[in-house]
């Protein structure tokens, strides 16, 4: 059985031999690779290659078909998955904004639930400032 590193390894050649991308499906037929497995591969890859000059990124394709990805090693080629991807993490940190606040008008603020759900609501209020800020600076 293929450790870890090897499964990264092998979808790094993959990418490779593949430049202008591939679906999860491409994977299936031609490495075997089920579905979830082959994400669990993905989020290994982009947290070995965290900072380096290369990473996976996917892009939608047309309604209802696989999304594709692609080995980039520049802003050019990533930025309309950047940009999904920042507009995703902003969303969620509203809702798990949300979701603490109510934690921690629910839960007893001794406790360490209680202290985790308010430290995480006010680092999130301060965050989502920060973004808003960005936000209007450069709608100007």
């Amino acid at each position: 059985m293929a450790s870890k590193y090897d499964k990264i390894n092998l979808l790094g050649r993959f990418a490779t031999v593949h430049p202008d991308g591939f679906t999860y499906i491409d994977i299936k037929d031609e490495l075997g690779w089920q579905r979830t497995e082959f994400f669990r591969v993905v989020r290994a890859f982009r947290i070995v290659f965290a900072g380096k000059t290369i990473n996976l990124v996917c892009d939608p394709q047309r309604l209802r078909e696989p999304w594709r990805y692609r080995l980039v090693g520049n802003y050019e080629g990533a930025e309309e998955w950047i940009t999904n991807r920042l507009g995703d993490m902003e969303s969620r940190l509203v809702t798990i904004k949300s979701v603490t606040e109510t934690i921690g008008n629910s839960v007893d603020s001794r406790t360490r639930n209680g202290r985790k759900a308010n430290k995480i609501y006010r680092t999130l209020v301060y965050l989502l400032g920060e973004l808003q800020e960005i936000n209007a600076n450069n709608q100007r």
